[in-house]
C-alpha cells in the first residue's frame, strides 16, 4: 500500500463511504463562482461537548439557521432520495436554500471527518465564505461518561424519553470514548492548521456559565452584531445526574488502579 493510498483510507470516516456510494462520482463542486451570497458556518464537534445546545443558542440570535447532522451517513441518502438530489452539491444547495432569509449564514454540524469530506469535495467553494466554531469540553472524562451512558439510555438530549433507564457502568467503553473525543479535537485542529482555516473556539464549561458571554465572543470574533433575543426559548438543558458523577468517581479509581498494579 503505497502512502497516499494510507493516508487517504485514514482520513476517511463513514460517512463520506456512505454518501460516496449513493451519489458515486457526483460528489464535488466544481464551479467557477459561488451558488450563495453568505458563508458556510460549520460547528466542529466531538459527541457530548454541548454542540447541540450552541446550535439552538445561536439559531435564537437569528444570525444562523440550521446547524443540524444534515451530514450524516443515514440521513444524507436518505433526505436525497426523498428530495430526488442526483448529486452532493444539489444537496448541500438544497439544504442551504431552505436557510430563512434574514439569516446571516447556513451551516451543519461536523465532526472531524465530516468537514474533510466536505473540505475534498470543494464544498465551502459554493459558499461566499466559510467559518469554523468548533467547541469541546475541558473535562474529557465528564464527555466520556455522558457518551457512553446516552449510548445505552438512546437519550441524547434532554427532550429525548430515551430506552434505558438505568446505564451500565463501563470501564472500557468510557476508556474508548475518552480517546475518541480527544482523537476527535486534535483531528479538527490538525485540519484546520493544515487547510488554514480560523477558528473559533469555545467551551461547553463557558456556555454552561455564561451563554451569553459566550455568543458575544462568537459574533464579535466572526464580525457579527449580535441581535437581542431571548435565550428563555432554549429548550435544551444540562442532562447530567447522580449516574454521571458517580462512573467519573469510580472511573478515576479504576483507572488509578489499573495502572498502578
Amino acid at each position: 500500500m503505497s502512502l497516499i493510498t494510507s493516508l487517504r483510507d485514514q482520513y476517511t470516516g463513514p460517512h463520506q463511504k456512505s454518501i460516496q456510494k449513493y451519489f458515486g462520482a457526483a460528489t464535488r463542486f466544481d464551479g467557477k463562482a459561488p451558488v450563495f451570497d453568505f458563508p458556510l458556518t460549520l460547528l466542529c464537534f466531538t459527541n457530548r461537548c454541548g454542540s447541540n445546545m450552541l446550535a439552538e443558542y445561536l439559531r435564537l440570535t437569528t444570525n444562523f439557521t440550521g446547524l443540524h447532522e444534515q451530514l450524516n451517513h443515514d440521513v444524507v441518502p436518505r433526505l436525497a432520495r426523498q428530495a430526488g438530489y442526483d448529486s452532493f452539491p444539489n444537496y448541500v444547495a438544497g439544504m442551504a436554500s431552505a436557510k430563512v432569509t434574514a439569516a446571516a449564514s447556513f451551516g451543519f454540524k461536523a465532526s472531524w471527518d465530516q468537514l474533510l469530506m466536505l473540505l475534498r469535495w470543494n464544498i465551502p467553494a459554493m459558499f461566499s465564505g466559510l467559518h469554523i466554531l468548533h467547541i469541546q469540553r475541558r473535562d474529557l472524562l465528564a464527555q466520556a461518561v455522558s457518551f457512553s451512558i446516552a449510548a445505552q439510555t438512546k437519550r441524547w438530549n434532554s427532550l429525548m424519553e430515551g430506552e434505558k433507564p438505568v446505564p451500565d457502568y463501563l470501564f472500557s467503553d468510557i476508556l474508548d470514548r475518552l480517546n475518541g473525543s480527544s482523537h476527535g479535537n486534535r483531528m479538527i485542529r490538525q485540519i484546520c492548521c493544515i487547510y488554514d482555516l480560523p477558528r473559533v473556539e469555545m467551551y461547553y464549561e463557558d456556555l454552561l456559565a455564561d451563554p451569553v458571554g459566550v455568543l458575544n465572543a462568537v459574533h464579535s470574533q466572526l464580525g457579527l452584531s449580535l441581535r437581542r433575543f431571548n435565550l428563555g426559548q432554549a429548550r435544551l438543558q444540562r442532562q447530567a445526574d447522580h449516574y454521571n458523577e458517580a462512573f467519573i468517581a469510580r472511573f478515576k479509581q479504576d483507572f488509578i488502579a489499573h495502572i498502578s498494579a
